[in-house]
């Protein structure tokens, strides 16, 4: 009988212990980068560039405790380098820890007074060998709403005694795959800033930027515990 009340009042120390430990938060850092995987067979490369966000929002559910719902409004816009080694300092969260069986993340391109919202740099090499650089330039409000991973494919466990940083990552390797490679061997050069450049805009190349807006919303991928 005394080995039984033992054990009660053990689970009940435990059971305590762990709802008061997931009361507590910790700290979530965020890293945007871009995928920069060649594609259009080895030929179109990707190097860098930023997005402009106007809002950034949270929602997610755990398996034990309240779901964990917040946002964060950038009334200028906030300019974020595609950067996998620094995070963003703006995207800097103090979470509730938990088991999160689901993690929704939103957030949107600013568009006011005619920002470049998306910039994704990179080169072009020619059939015939030479290479010309190339610029991806987006102006104007698009919508990403992303389920979150945990790297392990579990899932995502928030420990503020583990570290728990998570990237987002965009994919322009996807939104360029259907491009013809002709299009791009007999794309127009724009001079920018002294040097011959493929532009890729709603006025530039046009045909590109069109293939390119149809996927601009797929293919991301949030990790987290990476």
């Amino acid at each position: 009988m005394i080995l039984k009340q033992t054990l009660i009042a053990i689970t009940i120390i435990c059971c305590f212990s762990t709802c008061q430990k997931w009361k507590k938060p910790t700290d979530v850092d965020f890293y945007v980068d871009i995928e920069k995987t060649a594609t259009l067979g080895g030929q179109l490369t990707f190097t860098g560039g930023h997005i402009n966000i106007e809002y950034f929002d949270f929602d997610a559910d755990r398996e034990k405790g309240d779901d964990v719902i917040f946002n964060k409004e950038f009334t200028n816009g906030l300019v974020i380098p595609f950067n996998a080694s620094q995070s963003v300092s703006e995207l800097e969260f103090t979470i509730p820890q938990g088991e999160y069986k689901r993690v929704d993340i939103g957030f949107r391109t600013f568009d006011d007074n005619g920002d470049l919202c998306i910039l994704v740099e990179g080169n072009y090499t020619y059939t015939a060998g030479s290479s010309i650089p190339f610029r991806f330039e987006f102006y104007d409000a698009e919508q990403f709403r992303i389920r979150a991973e945990d790297n392990s494919g579990g899932n995502i466990l928030l420990d503020k005694d583990v570290t728990s940083p998570a990237k987002i990552v965009l994919d322009p390797n996807h939104w360029f795959q259907p491009v013809p490679t002709s299009y791009f061997e007999n794309a127009d050069v724009s001079n920018i800033s002294g040097t011959n450049t493929i532009l890729i805009d709603k006025n530039n190349n046009d045909i590109i930027y069109d293939i390119v807006l149809d996927r601009l919303d797929e293919s991301a991928l949030i990790v987290f515990n990476y």
